[in-house]
């Protein structure tokens, strides 16, 4: 547990991004989260979702106002990860695994059921702690509530098909619901420009949301994803222009004008002696 919760816990915990629908489809990113304590890890992961979960514009029988859909329910994988975290087999030294397809993102957790639980129990939201202490600290610390609807809420939006208990592992699948037929495929990583709206094929670390069908980048939804991986630090605007392959700001005003509207970033000018009076983008 202490070295669970030290600064250098040695235990890395890593989200692997795919273009298709298995792993021997082209891994375009391998994010690591871990080597730190447990709590700042957990926090990581549930942040990368947020940054994942881009809005989709639904204009759909729209009359004034436009809705936005997530790409997958964020309760959902927050309780995915949390309870993949306490009730992982730590003890191993292996961490979860959490992986992203073009169509979903499984959530796997190390072990199995507790000699205590049920098939049935588990599905019902019987809770019964794998590791009883750390899942005291999740309680104290108000990470978990140790009310057992984590699982029952996952189910109820997806069903029962969407948890798989294998002999070492538990499986959570969170998968997207895209509002078009065309599937796309979550891309991350930082400072690889895109040219003509057309991603690298051979490209590591392009943060963009890609068709499957010709590799074309798509819009707004892409270079928003791209905008809030890249200012994990405060950005100014000509730098975001830069890095999205655009020779002026005026370009990314239209991106970063959504992200404000969303409240997902926001725009400061910096108080400080001989300032350029420059707008820099940060992430709320």
């Amino acid at each position: 547990m202490a070295q669970l919760l030290s600064d250098n816990s040695h235990i890395p915990v890593r989200f692997s991004l795919f273009s298709g629908e298995t792993k021997a489809t082209t891994m375009y990113s391998v994010r690591e989260f871990g080597n730190t304590c447990l709590l700042y890890s957990l926090d990581d992961v549930l942040r990368y979702g947020e940054v994942l979960n881009i809005p989709q514009a639904d204009e759909r029988n729209r009359i004034v106002e436009r809705k936005e859909v997530p790409l997958f329910h964020a309760e959902a994988y927050r309780e995915a990860v949390i309870n993949a975290f306490v009730h992982n087999l730590w003890i191993d030294g292996n961490a979860p695994m959490f992986t992203g397809f073009r169509d979903r993102i499984e959530i796997l957790s190390r072990g199995h059921l507790p000699p205590k639980q049920t098939v049935e129990g588990f599905f019902a939201g019987e809770s019964v702690p794998v590791n009883q202490k750390l899942s005291d600290i999740f309680l104290q610390l108000h990470i978990s509530e140790r009310s057992g609807r984590g699982v029952p809420k996952i189910t109820e939006l997806y069903g029962e098909d969407c948890i798989e208990l294998r002999e070492n592992s538990i499986v959570v699948t969170i998968p997207f619901e895209r509002l078009e037929t065309k599937i796309y495929a979550p891309v991350d990583a930082e400072n690889v420009p895109v040219q003509d709206g057309n991603a690298p094929v051979d490209a590591e670390n392009v943060p963009v949301i890609a068709p499957v069908e010709n590799g074309n980048v798509t819009d707004k939804e892409d270079k928003a994803v791209m905008i809030l991986e890249f200012c994990h630090e405060p950005k100014s605007v000509l730098e975001i222009a830069d890095y999205l392959g655009y020779k002026d700001k005026r370009s990314v005003r239209k991106y970063l004008n959504v992200l404000l509207s969303q409240g997902r970033i926001s725009m400061t000018i910096p108080d400080k002696p001989n300032s350029s009076k420059q707008k820099y983008i940060t992430i709320k």
